[in-house]
């Protein structure tokens, strides 16, 4: 038999009882006398007059007597359940009615004689002197109450306060110690059967269905039984399926089958008919959108049919017909995708689709002991031992596709011809010649050796033909397929049957949750990022494969410099001191747990996932993150302040003239006494004046810090406002939900995800002139001219690290952290590759099978 659980409410202990219930027993010597010291003697006693009365009162335990101070015995009440079991024993009238607890009594069976006894005694131990037997006249007692029999008594008056989960538990004992008590079984189903009536009526559903299911397991002919299962169960799969959640409705109904098994339920196979209709419905639908070639369409009321019901006539091979015609994987992101040109910006953004969009004739696909390892799927690349020639020899695919040695070489020459708008700064300044030799090999003269001239020629294929000469080479996303939180990429039709995918749908998330369940349910195939604290989920989860990335991403705020204040060093510095960026790491990114390779950094460079990784050979590792020093951050902001407003003091005195602008001792003259003497070297907040410079500025007008909607970003964006809003700094949140912000978004800082994962090519991008950083200094910009003139790779590191150097004095960007970064997706999508440079790097070898 079964009996439906419920965790034991913890109540006051056993020896919590009152003073008065362990108060003396005085018993009426003509109704109970003490038995001998064998217990069996009965010592005869006259009775008198207010023995009765006398008895009773003292074996009530009413807590009516007062102590010896005279204050009255408190009583704490202590449920019947929680105490030591006992048996009462009720008196007569003409013996007060009084009522005494006893030592469980010893009856055969446990059952007292019915009816009782007209002569005789009745031995018992009262609790108040359980050493001490007693023997009581059976004419003198009215009633006995066992234990057993008052806890059911006590279970059901609860059942019938509707006080369910108390009552259970004097059920629950009663089951496993007096299960043979009469009246047990019918008091339980009654129980049962009254929860899951008051739970169905006030609509608490997942509290009734336990209840019947219980009261089935212990009677499954219980009366109405049959018709509150299937009125509940209904109600039940009606609710999943307000939602659409057929898959739950489903499971619900073939649960109800096998908990009920016994039972003749209409509505079982009710429901299930219907679910065979809902599918068949939806498989004419996608029969329909098929014929007309809409295979988003079709695919999705396919996988809506089986989805309803999996054993639907035709669902796998519809599916695979529609896989066949138009293969579509299902991506999930955080953001949306950033297109770019020719030349992404080195962020994750434009990174993550440019595999997808714009592919690269020779394109990084590893990181090695020199940096990137870099491979082309439509030829051969060599460069000579000397390092003054590569060659480049498209194989027959590629001719076959369009590409041809002619565009190559004429997109080359564009790179490097003066007014191009092709042209590329490092390639211009190294390149000799382009030259075409034998009709099929293009070659390229360098003026000297480069550390890496393939990185040079990463040229997209959209330069080299076009979609109507080389159809299906790359991506592009159709207006008119476009459908809210999603992006469809789609190959052209015509293109070469390489079964690759045809469509790739990127479906963003403002969840990490939402996305991580999406993966697991199989509404996507792919998730591009996995967040630190979804990673044990998902790597836990049956069917998901987590895989790492080969290189981590710097994460940075970009300045807007022009704001005049951020123009300031020292204000950027002060943004530096202000951010606790290893806390955020620690605290936020990684919520305690440690993942090497995320971590504060201190420059715009990767540093590597490892102390030997070769990823962080730009990385000045002597350079350590600024520390978090919020007083310092604030001196910093004050004089920067001080500056700003001397400037513009001195520039409207230069407008208004000499006889307009001298007043002595105005507080512009004040000001720039402070900030000569904080120039001098002198601490900030040292001396009255600068106390007084630093009172006299107007409140600080809060900075615009954009960022995308990223869950990632989001936290760690509001985490950095609350810091450095403390050193008076205020900060104004606006997240964009696109790729990147509009042009109508002004914003003095930019929350970004770097990938300048080849600094000896990135660098320039990244913080040259027109880079991502907006600023390049003439340190800076000849700094970057000496990394194109390096020609080895000892040479190369060694400038990358000063580069580094000059940039975190100078600030272009304020460096936050680097994180090491995953994607996950479900095992029956293959080629996705153990560690993917990104994360559509091998797209072309997607293969999907049937779920």
């Amino acid at each position: 038999m079964m009996l439906w659980r419920r965790e034991r409410r913890r109540g006051l202990p056993s020896w919590a009882i009152g003073l008065a219930a362990i108060a003396a027993l005085a018993c009426p010597q003509s109704a109970m006398a003490q038995s001998g010291t064998g217990g069996n003697a009965t010592a005869a006693a006259s009775p008198t007059a207010d023995g009765p009365a006398a008895a009773g009162h003292a074996a009530a335990g009413d807590g009516a007597a007062a102590t010896e101070g005279g204050e009255e015995p408190v009583e704490i009440a202590v449920p019947l359940l929680e105490r030591s079991p006992f048996d009462r024993i009720t008196l007569n009238q003409a013996n007060g009615g009084a009522q005494i607890e006893t030592a469980l009594i010893d009856f055969p069976n446990r059952q007292p004689p019915q009816p009782y006894p007209t002569s005789g005694t009745l031995e018992i131990r009262p609790l108040s002197q359980p050493s001490a037997a007693y023997t009581v006249d059976w004419s003198a007692i009215a009633k006995v109450e066992l234990f057993e029999q008052m806890l059911l008594a006590e279970a059901q008056r609860l059942t019938a306060a509707n006080e369910f989960a108390e009552g259970f538990e004097y059920f629950a004992y009663l089951c496993d110690h007096y299960a043979k008590l009469p009246g047990l079984e019918a008091a339980l189903e009654a129980h049962l059967w009254r929860e899951a009536s008051v739970s169905y009526a006030a609509g608490r559903l997942d509290e009734a269905w336990p209840a019947l299911a219980a009261l089935y397991g212990r009677n499954p002919r219980y009366p109405r039984l049959v018709n509150a299962v299937q009125a509940v169960s209904d109600d039940r799969v009606r609710a999943r399926l307000e939602g659409n959640d057929y898959g739950a409705a489903r499971t619900l109904v073939e649960s109800l089958a096998s908990t009920f098994k016994d039972m003749p339920l209409a509505n079982v196979e009710r429901w299930r008919e219907k679910f065979r209709a809902d599918a068949e419905a939806q498989m004419a639908t996608a029969q329909e959108a098929l014929a007309a070639k809409q295979y988003g369409a079709a695919r999705r009321a396919v996988n809506y049919a089986r989805s309803i019901w999996p054993e639907v006539a035709g669902g796998e091979e519809l599916w695979r017909r529609i896989q066949a015609e138009a293969p579509e994987i299902r991506v999930g992101v955080a953001r949306a995708a950033l297109i770019a040109g020719d030349v992404a910006p080195p962020v994750w953004a434009a990174t993550r689709v440019a595999g997808l969009v714009s592919p690269r004739l020779i394109e990084m696909v590893d990181f090695g002991a020199e940096g990137g390892v870099y491979a082309s799927r439509w030829g051969e690349v060599d460069t000579s031992d000397d390092g003054l020639r590569t060659a480049i020899r498209l194989d027959e695919s590629a001719v076959a596709r369009g590409l041809t040695p002619w565009s190559l070489a004429l997109a080359l020459a564009e790179m490097g011809a003066a007014g191009s708008p092709h042209r590329q700064e490092d390639f211009a300044a190294l390149v000799r010649g382009v030259g075409i030799v034998d009709g099929s090999e293009v070659q390229v003269a360098w003026q000297r050796p480069h550390v890496r001239p393939e990185a040079l020629l990463q040229i997209p294929l959209r330069r080299l033909t076009d979609a109507r000469r080389s159809p299906g080479l790359w991506y592009v996303t159709p207006a008119d397929a476009e459908s809210p939180g999603e992006r469809r990429f789609e190959r052209a039709a015509g293109a070469a049957d390489d079964g690759g995918p045809r469509y790739i749908v990127e479906q963003a998330f403002n969840s990490d949750d939402e996305a991580a369940a999406a993966l697991v349910s199989g509404d996507v195939d792919v998730l591009e990022r996995v967040p630190p604290w979804q990673l044990a989920r998902l790597q836990g989860a049956q069917g998901i494969v987590v895989a790492a990335y080969r290189l981590p991403t710097v994460h940075v705020l970009i300045p807007n410099f022009a704001n005049p204040l951020l123009e300031q060093r020292e204000f950027r510095r002060a943004l530096c001191y202000g951010v606790n960026s290893a806390s955020i790491v620690q605290d936020v990114i990684l919520g305690g747990q440690e993942l090497a390779g995320t971590k504060a950094v201190s420059g715009p460079f990767a540093a590597g996932a490892t102390l030997n990784d070769p990823a962080g050979y730009a990385y000045n590792a002597q350079l350590k993150p600024r520390p978090y020093e919020p007083r310092l951050a604030a001196l910093l902001c004050s004089l920067a302040r001080t500056t700003l407003a001397k400037r513009e003091a001195d520039e409207k005195k230069q407008s208004e003239g000499k006889s307009g602008g001298q007043t002595a001792g105005s507080a512009n003259d004040r000001k720039t006494a402070t900030a000569k003497t904080q120039a001098e070297g002198e601490p900030a907040g040292q001396t009255d004046a600068g106390d007084e410079s630093a009172e006299s500025l107007p409140p600080l007008e809060p900075l615009v810090l954009v960022h995308p909607a990223d869950p990632l970003a989001r936290v760690c964006c509001q985490t950095i406002k609350l810091q450095l809003q403390q050193i008076g700094i205020p900060i104004k949140l606006v997240e964009f939900p696109g790729a990147a912000p509009g042009d109508d978004v002004k914003y003095d800082l930019l929350y970004a995800e770097l990938t300048a994962w080849e600094p000896v090519v990135d660098a320039r991008r990244l913080l040259g002139p027109g880079g991502l950083a907006g600023r390049c200094g003439a340190l800076m910009a000849s700094a970057l001219d000496e990394l194109s003139r390096s020609e080895n790779w000892s040479q190369a590191a060694a400038r990358l690290k000063e580069i580094h150097r000059i940039a975190y004095y100078d600030l272009p960007l304020i460096p936050l952290w680097q994180t090491v970064n995953y994607c996950a997706y479900r095992r029956e999508l293959e080629g996705v590759g153990d560690q993917p440079v990104s994360l559509y790097q091998n797209v072309s070898q997607w293969r999907k099978s049937l779920k």
